[in-house]
């Protein structure tokens, strides 16, 4: 009679170890939700770059046709470029006008890409443009007027003492 108790406790026990996975299970999927849409934000993606020296291996007729290719292209180039320099003159006025001018030039116009990495840390730079706000350029005053066109006129300065002439003006 024990023996028959004993199973009879230990399948209540199965049942209700069962009853309760089974709650418990139905709470989980009513409160499931599948979220089916990825997004991502752009500005919080870390982007790991290539080795500096690391390269994909190309055919070598590949190679070879863009090497033909460059050499052709630099050819004519310089064939171009002769032929500028023979159309103009040894004109020292247009070689200084020409340094000048590719001395202002911005890296963006002088390149089409960065050389070097410290080129990348201002290759997208602007020109600059000075504010209004903090220039303060020198102003002349009706006084330092008068005692200009005084000094001028006269070749004595108002302040000076009335034995001797002014002293010459400062560069």
């Amino acid at each position: 009679m024990a023996a028959a108790s004993s199973a009879v406790e230990t399948l209540e026990k199965q049942k209700l170890v069962q009853e309760v996975w089974t709650e418990h299970i139905r709470k989980e999927i009513a409160t499931l939700k599948v979220n089916t849409h990825f997004s991502a934000n752009p500005r919080t993606i870390v982007v790991i770059t290539d080795k500096p020296n690391h390269c994909t291996p190309k055919p070598v007729k590949d190679i070879v046709a863009a090497a033909n290719q460059m050499m052709a292209e630099e050819r004519q180039y310089e064939a171009e470029a002769a032929q500028r320099v023979a159309n103009l003159k040894d004109d020292p006025e247009y070689r200084l006008r020409k340094m000048f001018h590719e001395a202002d030039m911005l890296p963006t116009e002088k390149l089409d890409m960065p050389i070097t990495t410290s080129h990348e840390i201002g290759w997208d730079a602007t020109r600059y443009e000075s504010s209004p706000r903090w220039s303060r350029p020198r102003n002349t005053t009706s006084l330092t007027q008068y005692v200009q066109s005084y000094i001028f006129s006269k070749g004595v300065s108002p302040f000076a003492k009335a034995a001797g002439p002014a002293a010459p003006p400062r560069p």
